[in-house]
Parts: structure tokens; C-alpha cells; sequence
């Protein structure tokens, strides 16, 4: 009609009077034309990061298509691409949930109804390992939070092939599966990932590779389905029988006998499947996931044992965040995260954070190290040296060694690490006193005139000072290998490894060269400390944040207090002690139900604590909490971890500068205090962080998500053996300080450093 009456004004008299006529004849003679249906809006970018380009795909099965309208958050057409039936458009995703509205415009222009996607958007965070399981001859977890698995009994280890990683496979029967310990290692109801290289052996039935169970049923697998003869991945949206399942399918059919890598990401509402490093399906999930605690099983469905692999598993690892394609192709290529086989810190004793506990000789005098922690470190006279039965690493695969050393003297040839063969040393890191300089070295046999690969440093090391050495041997299965020698976080020497290394026996000892048969040549004269066997490689970025830096932060204890409840993040669970109602009661913070807080009256009645410590203070540490203050007549404390006749650290309030305050204890029983620049008020939630930094000994305080203070660290860092306190300060001995007199919400604490932006995302 509108270019009827654009018509009429340009035509006069009888002519147009026809036109309207011979207008009114076409339009009575042509039938109705129909409203569009809703268009489909497909989400192309899978987990989306705030700030970053995304895609989405807008079409519709109409024929009669002349352009899509949408909106970005806003239930109002706001842009408008024309499109005969499928259109694709990006924009920069903004951070957390994005809406997106969609209506498709016939030649009529006429508006379909309204369509909606929903996506989640968010920050890069370096994603943490929550389980990685090499499966390179046992069950060991080598992120250290799942737990090592309980393997079949009959658990059959069998060679990979290319082009699965080098090494070994577990391989499965269709029976018996294995089973983590820990089902804290990941939570499902936040962003996760996960990756394995599989390998099936027959495809007449249901097979589940992994997957992990909830209370009434599974949450997540990734399977194999016979019917449709593709790998699937899928999650669903309650742990109970009404829950929904969300699956995607490989788009093609697997082949028995050949190993494939399998890579599935759940984040941002969507859930991917990647093939061999690619891309392979992908679909929306707009479902608000929940938690499933239960334990991650290989090779079965983990809620009822049934859908047993036919096959073998290596590789398999579970990451909690989101990844890059960095973080998959290294997946990819079998690069996964280094993980402590044996770690001994070395304060006072041999006892293994990791691995197996050191023999050490009575003669053996603890000393400070590197960074002036009392009783630290080893100190040994060239006669002696710290043994552990049980060896590093038992299959000639990747393997990385890092300690401290303190030489003593340099006249001499002396070891900082060895593994026994049976006829010497099938790995030896140490000084080599003619070249005066640090060295690598791996024999090619294990017995007389053996190849050598020798990776040689270039710097001098002077007596009576502390070196950080790290060293690595990468094995490659499609060619020459390599050795690196890291000397003070810098790559000093190289060498090709052409051979494939010897196994190691049963021995390991720091401090001399050690073989088979007891025997022990090369003493070190000198000090050693935090010394760690890694399977893996460790990177550049890895060794220097070792040595000049700090490892990436991983989040030791969380607590959730929203549905006024504890959700324990990890396994460190906190128990309130006292009466509810009475001692303590939960409060929501007015208008943001998310801070509801553990409320305390000051009389020290409740409280919460965990059963033993969740952080070692004599490391570099992050905590945070928020707190909101009734009363300010006295010192308070809202998070702590006890040690004896004194916390570790606090987070509190210091009546006599009216400031909120971070503490730390020396051995000595000094103080380390910073305090924030301006006086709380009562009623007002504050987020209190902290940050302590091992390496440049230095403490930081943040208020709200912003740095406000800095200042030095304890002067002898010092590790307390309490448990965490919740709402007052405590020691070993029981005796209770400091009580809370208000609430307390979000308590955090990470091993190593959050760094300041994530600190304002979830401080603010």
C-alpha cells in the first residue's frame, strides 16, 4: 500500500482512479500472506570469553526470507542483515550472561516472533587441573586432587602406538572400571573440560570412556554409542530422574583398533567435542548446570558400572575453566601438566609431599634455606646422603627434576639427584668439577661403555651461594629427544636425546649417585632443599616460575554459603561449632542474596573451622573473605589458619587503628601486619584479600578488589599446622581470640598467587 500512495500523488484524474482500481483487483486476486516462523539462532564460537569476537548463526526454513533483525541484550530489533535464509553475525561478547533476540522479515516485511539465545561469557582464567592421569603404568593422579585410582586387579598395561603419546595404556576388557577417590577435583557446575586418547577394541555395544557420578545418577559422560556408531558427549541438568540430557555426537564413526583423541568442553552454555584437535560438534545448553559430587570413573558409567570399555585409555585428564586452543593442542599433543611424582620439601625431615619419604641419616643437621626458613634444608658433608627406596619415575618416559643446592665446596664432582639402574645411574644431575659447571646426564645401557647425553651448563657457581636448578628429559616418540638444563630459571644447556633412556630400578637418592646395588659415589658437600620429581616436562614459563616466580594459584578451600548452607568446594570441609540460632545464623545481604553471611555475635561461641590446615604459610598463599562488621569495640579476626601460640596469618580488625588488617607470624613470633588506608564502617560489606609472595617476601592487601597496601612478608616464613577458623583466631593449643562480631561470607584460600585482575573480578 505504501507505493500505491506514492503512486497516486504522481498520477491525476481518471488515471488514477484505474491504477487504484486495477491495484484493488491484484490484491483481492493474491492470497494472504503468512507472518515468518521464529528463526533458529546457533551459537558458532564455542565458550566464549568476555571481550573477545563471537559468533552466532541466525535461519529459518522459510522461503520468502528477505533479512533477519536482532537485538544484543535487548528484546527490541536494534540491527538488521539482509539474508534470503541464514545469516551469520558477530559481535564482541560482553562479560557473563548475553541474550540474544532474533526475527526473521519476510518480502512483506512483516516480523516473525521473537527468538532467543542465551550464552554465558567469561574472563580467560588459566584453566586449573582438578585430575590427570597419564596411565603410564599406574593410577597416579598427577594433579594431585583426584586422588590415585582404584584399578581392576587384573589392571593390564600394554604399550601405546602412534599416535597416542609415548609410553603406556591401561587397557580395559568390558568389565571392571577404574574409579577416582575424590569427586571435589572438579565441579560440574561451573565451566570444565576435559580430554583423553582412547582406543576401541570393539563396537558391538554401549561403551562409556569417562564419566562422573552424582547421587542419583551421572552427570557427564563421554561415551561410545553403538546404535549411531559415534563417540558422544553429554551432561545433564539434575542429579536426579527429571534431569535433562544435552549430547553432541562425532560426525564420523570411530575405527576399532586405532587410537583417537577425544577433547569435551562444557563453559559459556554450550558443550563441545573436539576430534583429533579439532572442532567435531557442538550444541547449546540453556540449563543452569548443577554440582555432581560423586567420583570420575574410566571406563564405565560411574553410576551404575554398567557400559564397560572395550579398549585402553592414556592420557585422560579433567581441567576446571575453560581453555584456549593453547591449552587443547597441548592436550593434543600429550603435553599435559607436569605432575609431582615425588616432592620432598625438606623442612626438617624426609617426609614426601608426594612420593616416597626420604631415608635420612642421623648425621644429616637441618639448616635455613634459600629464603631464610628455619630448619629447611638438608645439610650434607660429602659422606653421606638421603635415599628413597621406591624410584622416580619407573618407565623411560618424560620426566623433569628440580631442586635447590648450596655448594660447599667445588673441587670435586658431586650429585644433586640420581636414580638407580641396576649397574649405576640411570639419571645423574650434578656439578662436574673439571668443566666447573652444572650438568645433565643419561646413559644409553645400563652397564659397560654406554652413549652418553649430556646436557652442560655455562655458569660458574660460586661456594656457600644457593642455585635453583631444574632439568628435563622429553622423550619423542617420532624422533630425537632432548635434555634441558635450567640453571636460576635460565635454559644453560641442551642435548639431542637419540636413544631411549634406561628404566630406572628401584632406588633414588639426592645428594650422591646411587645404583642398584646400594652402592653411592659423588657426594655433595653442601645443602639441598624443596626438591621434586615431575612426570612431564616442565616449560620456560614453569622452571621460572619456580625460580624467580610462583606456580599457577589453585584453589585449596572454597566455602558457598548462598542457599544458607556450606557447599564445600575441595575436600577441606567446614563444620560451624555452636548452636544455630543461638551462636550463629545465616544472613543475606540485603538486595544480594549471593553474600549470605555466617553471623556471629563476638562471644566466640561459633565459629567455623576445618579439621586440620588447608595452606602451607610458609609458601606463597592468596586468601580472601568478606566481612561486615556490627561492632567495632574490639579486635576481631574473620579468617585464620592456627599454628602453635599463634596464627599463621589473619584477616581482621584492628580496633586500636580502626582498620581492617592482614597478618602474618616469623618463626620468632614478629609480626608482619598492613592495614588498609581508611576505617571500616559498621553495616557495610567489605571484600578483604591478601596475598603473600614467597619469592619477593612481600605482602599485599586488597579491599573491594583493589590494591590498597603493601609491604615486607615475615622475615622467617612459617609453616602452621592448625586447622582454619572462620569468625576468630586460634593456636594448636585451643585457646581462641580475636571472635567475630558480625558476618562473614565467600572465604577463599588458594595455594600461590591470584593474580590482581581475578582478584577484582571477585572482589568487586
Amino acid at each position: 500500500m505504501p507505493r500505491l500512495r506514492s503512486l497516486l500523488y504522481r498520477l491525476s484524474g481518471a488515471a488514477a482512479a484505474l491504477a487504484v482500481a486495477a491495484g484493488a483487483v491484484a490484491l483481492a486476486a493474491a492470497p494472504a500472506q503468512a507472518a515468518p516462523a521464529a528463526p533458529v539462532i546457533e551459537l558458532l564460537t564455542p565458550s566464549p570469553l568476555a571481550g573477545s569476537p563471537v559468533e552466532i548463526r541466525i535461519s529459518s526454513p522459510d522461503t520468502d526470507i528477505a533479512a533477519f533483525q536482532y537485538g544484543i541484550g535487548t528484546a527490541a530489533p536494534q540491527e538488521r542483515v539482509e539474508s534470503t535464509g541464514e545469516a551469520v553475525v558477530s559481535f564482541t561478547a560482553a562479560a557473563g550472561r548475553t541474550v540474544v533476540y532474533a526475527w526473521a522479515e519476510n518480502t512483506a516485511g512483516e516480523l516473525s516472533p521473537q527468538a532467543e539465545l542465551s550464552f554465558f561469557a567469561g574472563r580467560f582464567i588459566a584453566p586449573a587441573a582438578g585430575a590427570v592421569w597419564r596411565l603410564d603404568g599406574d593410577g597416579a593422579d598427577d594433579a594431585g586432587r583426584a586422588g590415585p585410582l582404584g584399578l581392576p586387579a587384573d589392571a593390564a598395561w600394554e604399550p601405546t602406538e602412534a599416535p597416542a603419546p609415548y609410553g603406556r595404556a591401561l587397557g580395559f576388557d568390558g568389565g571392571d572400571c577404574a574409579a577416582s577417590g575424590n569427586g571435589a577435583a572438579i565441579r560440574t557446575d561451573a565451566a570444565f573440560w576435559m580430554s583423553a586418547w582412547v582406543r576401541l577394541d570393539a563396537k558391538d555395544a554401549d561403551q562409556v570412556i569417562a564419566s562422573k557420578a552424582g547421587t542419583a545418577r551421572t552427570g557427564f559422560a563421554l561415551a561410545y554409542d553403538a546404535d549411531s556408531d559415534r563417540f558422544t558427549a553429554t551432561t545433564v541438568s539434575l542429579d536426579s530422574a527429571a534431569g535433562q540430557e544435552h549430547t553432541v555426537s562425532s560426525t564420523a564413526a570411530p575405527a576399532t583398533g586405532e587410537w583417537t583423541h577425544l577433547t569435551v568442553v562444557v563453559s559459556g552454555g554450550t558443550i563441545a567435542l573436539y576430534v583429533d584437535g579439532a572442532l567435531d560438534a557442538q550444541d547449546t545448553v540453556n540449563v543452569r548446570a548443577v554440582n555432581f559430587t560423586g567420583p570420575i570413573h574410566l571406563g564405565c558409567d560411574a553410576s551404575t558400572g554398567s557400559a564397560g570399555l572395550t579398549g585402553a585409555l592414556t592420557h585422560v585428564a579433567f581441567w576446571q575453566g575453560g581453555p584456549d586452543q593453547a591449552y587443547r593442542d597441548a592436550a593434543y599433543r600429550g603435553d599435559l601438566a607436569p605432575g609431582a611424582a615425588a616432592a620432598w620439601p625438606l623442612r626438617g625431615g624426609g617426609t614426601a609431599v608426594h612420593g616416597p619419604d626420604l631415608d635420612v641419616p642421623s648425621s644429616i643437621e637441618w639448616v635455613a634455606d634459600q629464603y631464610n626458613r628455619i630448619g629447611s634444608a638438608a645439610s650434607l658433608d660429602g659422606n653421606t646422603c638421603l635415599t628413597a627406596a621406591d624410584g622416580l619415575v619407573s618407565s623411560p618416559g618424560d620426566l623433569s627434576v628440580e631442586a635447590w643446592v648450596r655448594l660447599d665446596r667445588t673441587d670435586r664432582d658431586q650429585t644433586v639427584a640420581s636414580q638407580a639402574a641396576q649397574h649405576g645411574s640411570s639419571l645423574s644431575l650434578g656439578f662436574d668439577a673439571d668443566a666447573q659447571t652444572w650438568e645433565l646426564a643419561l646413559p644409553s645401557a645400563d652397564g659397560a661403555n654406554p652413549q652418553w647425553a649430556v646436557a652442560t651448563g655455562t655458569s660458574t657457581p660460586a661456594a656457600g651461594e644457593w642455585t635453583h636448578l631444574a632439568a628435563t628429559v622429553d622423550v619423542d616418540r617420532e624422533g630425537p629427544g632432548m635434555l634441558s638444563l635450567y640453571v636460576n630459571g635460565v635454559l644453560e644447556g641442551s642435548a639431542e636425546l637419540a636413544f631411549t633412556p634406561v628404566s630406572g630400578a628401584d632406588a633414588a637418592a639426592l645428594g650422591c649417585a646411587v645404583s642398584g646395588d646400594g652402592s653411592a659415589v659423588r657426594h655433595l658437600d653442601g645443602a639441598l632443599s624443596d626438591a621434586t620429581v615431575w612426570r612431564g616436562v616442565l616449560g620456560q614459563a614453569a622452571v621460572t616460575a619456580s625460580y624467580s616466580g610462583n606456580p599457577a594459584a589453585v584453589v585449596e578451600a572454597a566455602w558457598d554459603f548462598t542457599f544458607g548452607d556450606i557447599d564445600n568446594w575441595t575436600e577441606h570441609e567446614l563444620d560451624i561449632v555452636g548452636a544455630e540460632g543461638t551462636d550463629w545464623y545465616w544472613e543475606d545481604t540485603e538486595g544480594t542474596s549471593y553474600l549470605t553471611g555466617l553471623t556471629l555475635d563476638g562471644t566466640g561461641n561459633g565459629y567455623g573451622t576445618t579439621a586440620g590446615p588447608v595452606l602451607a604459610t610458609d609458601e606463597s598463599f592468596t586468601v580472601m573473605a568478606s566481612v561486615n562488621l556490627a561492632g567495632k569495640g574490639a579486635d576481631q579476626t574473620f579468617l585464620a589458619q592456627a599454628g602453635d601460640g599463634a596464627a599463621g596469618f589473619e584477616l581482621g580488625y584492628d580496633a586500636a587503628l580502626d582498620r581492617l588488617h592482614f597478618t602474618m607470624h616469623s618463626a620468632d613470633g614478629t609480626e608482619a601486619q598492613l592495614a588498609a588506608p581508611t576505617a571500616p564502617q559498621t553495616g557495610t560489606w567489605y571484600t578483604v584479600a591478601a596475598v603473600f609472595d614467597l619469592k619477593t617476601g612481600q605482602t599485599r592487601l586488597y579491599l573491594d578488589g583493589h590494591q590498597v597496601a603493601t609491604g615486607d612478608g615475615p622475615t622467617s616464613p612459617w609453616n602452621t599446622d592448625g586447622p582454619v577458623t572462620l569468625g576468630l583466631a586460634a593456636d594448636t593449643a585451643g585457646t581462641h581470640t580475636n571472635p567475630l562480631d558480625g558476618s562473614v561470607s565467600r572465604p577463599f584460600l588458594w595455594s600461590s598467587i591470584v593474580d590482581d585482575e581475578t582478584l577484582e573480578l571477585v572482589g568487586v
